[in-house]
């Protein structure tokens, strides 16, 4: 099915690509268009991530936090989703705003007066049945502003959605073809968010997540004609493929398999990856614009063979949906959702499976099966926070079913907030703290390590009492047992063994060296 819509997306290409920011344009414009208000001059034109903190009303609605704040001409505008979808409208000033998607979370942009100061809103939502107004203050923070592309790869740990309920709908039970002979299916030892059956003829019927099925064809062989109309071809090996889940290109890097992307939804600059960074640098894979906002032309004129992005891919499913009017087949990565640390890194297998490399996914999986195996320790009973604070003061730390919680687990210690579980029913991986809260919390902890992927890599436990005083009088600091990641970490998709074995060497002090973690002086 995809192959024929291919060559038609093909042929009306030239003829549809210069109505794209058009469609786009509609589609953001579904409200009334945000009257941007001037800033302070001190932003160059771009997009960035910044903090934003919400109060007021119940205290149950949420925002999603680092927000997009985009400026153009020295105004302002800031992307803000909230926690539900029952927002209808929003009042700043005198004007009214209209959410600008259709499904997913309310979404709405609005105009930033200023940066660090209250902004005070209205919104209406129909959550509680008949409508309402409520006063809400938004503000959004100068300090830890972050340009958005090198943010891409922490924001897809820290917010990746899921896709709007309308248009998940559970796989289709029945066979993808009743021409296709089944011969085995890959074993797959941890990972739980992707399946593949083989069938004779080197085909392979992957399904992801539970919602979406695909095709892979290997070269040379023909479509079966009663394919059903569910199903995503493939052609594989893949070639000139656009790699927009960050994520991912870690498991190319070690598959050897660089040669099958052509293009990168983050520049050079936006990759702590040596060998992508490097790649990009020489002109072997090119900047085809962000998930939200690709070059179609490029993408589509190169042939490309298959885009893989992260789930952010939901918050603007037009992209997604353009992408397959065009031929370029789409598959949604959904590594970051496995509950188990080596399930994220199996899913190397996959894509072994799409580029040819299986032996390389196989050599590659096995090597992360020894390292968690040797770093594999009982519980001390040590103590570990791991966080990060934010702009606005706060203190992000992860969920007790997060997987470098458990990994920290796994390591022999004790995640300090084993309790917080899934306090709500958003993906996000992480949750803030008032800092009271948390130093009540972490006071006692045997070590602290700060995630630096958000606010920067630290350079002394000096600079941490700098975003708070207050954590000079925990443990972890008067014994000298604070650490930091490297600003790589989450990028690092296939390096979860030697992370595993930094942990265990800091927690059992055995004076091991350490690769991805350092000791803040």
């Amino acid at each position: 099915m995809r192959d024929r819509q291919a060559q038609c997306g093909r042929r009306f290409l030239w003829a549809t690509i210069l109505g794209v920011g058009l469609l786009l344009a509609m589609t953001a414009c579904s409200g009334k268009a945000p009257t941007s208000q001037p800033s302070d001059g001190t932003l160059a034109d771009g997009e960035y991530r910044v903090e934003v903190e919400l109060t007021g009303g119940s205290g149950r609605a949420t925002v999603e936090s680092p927000a997009l704040l985009t400026v153009r001409d020295g105004s302002l505008t800031a992307t803000v989703v909230w926690s539900s979808d029952s927002y209808d409208y929003m009042v700043v000033g005198d004007e009214t705003y209209f959410p600008v998607n259709e499904t997913g979370n309310s979404t709405f942009e609005l105009p930033v007066s200023a940066l660090d100061e209250n902004i005070r809103v209205t919104a209406d939502t129909t959550a509680m049945g008949a409508p309402h107004e409520i006063e809400y203050t938004l503000t959004f923070f100068s300090d830890g502003l972050v340009p958005a592309d090198q943010a891409a790869d922490q924001q897809v740990e820290s917010t990746a959605p899921e896709a709007p309920e309308e248009s998940r709908t559970p796989a289709e039970t029945g066979p993808v073809s009743s021409s296709l002979v089944p011969s085995g299916s890959m074993e797959l030892a941890a990972a739980r968010e992707f399946t593949v059956d083989y069938y004779e003829g080197g085909y392979a019927v992957i399904c992801i997540h539970g919602t979406d099925r695909y095709l892979a064809v290997p070269a040379g062989a023909q479509l079966p004609e009663d394919l059903a109309e569910d199903v995503t071809v493939i052609r594989t090996p893949i070639e000139n493929t656009y790699l927009a889940a960050s994520a991912v290109m870690d498991m190319f890097v070690s598959l050897d398999a660089l040669d099958t992307v052509s293009f990168s939804s983050l520049s050079a600059d936006g990759w702590y990856l040596d060998v992508p960074r490097r790649a990009m640098e020489a002109g072997e894979i090119r900047y085809a614009g962000k998930y939200s906002e690709p070059d179609y032309e490029q993408i589509v004129a190169a042939d490309c063979g298959l885009a893989i992005e992260s789930t952010m891919i939901y918050h603007t499913p037009e992209v997604k949906e353009r992408l397959e009017q065009f031929g370029v087949p789409v598959l949604v990565d959904y590594s970051s959702y496995e509950t188990e640390p080596l399930g994220r890194t199996e899913w190397v297998k996959l894509y072994g499976l799409l580029t040819g490399r299986q032996e390389e996914a196989e050599a590659a999986w096995a090597a992360q099966q020894e390292a968690f195996s040797q770093a594999s320790t009982p519980s001390t009973g040590k103590t570990v926070a791991f966080f990060y604070i934010t702009a606005s003061g706060e203190v992000n730390v992860r969920k007790s079913s997060d997987y470098l919680a458990k990994m920290i687990s796994i390591a022999g210690g004790t995640y300090l907030f084993d309790n917080l579980g899934d306090k709500d029913d958003t993906a996000s991986s992480t949750m803030s703290l008032q800092m009271e809260e948390f130093y009540a919390a972490a006071k006692d902890a045997d070590y602290m390590i700060y995630n630096s992927t958000i606010e920067g890599e630290l350079s002394s436990v000096e600079e941490l009492l700098q975003k708070s005083p207050l954590l000079a009088k925990c443990k972890a600091v008067e014994e000298g047992n604070v650490y930091c990641t490297t600003k790589n970490i989450y990028q690092s998709s296939m390096a979860l063994g030697s992370i595993l074995t930094d942990l265990h060497h800091i927690i059992a002090e055995d004076g091991g060296d350490l690769t991805y973690l350092y000791r803040l002086d």
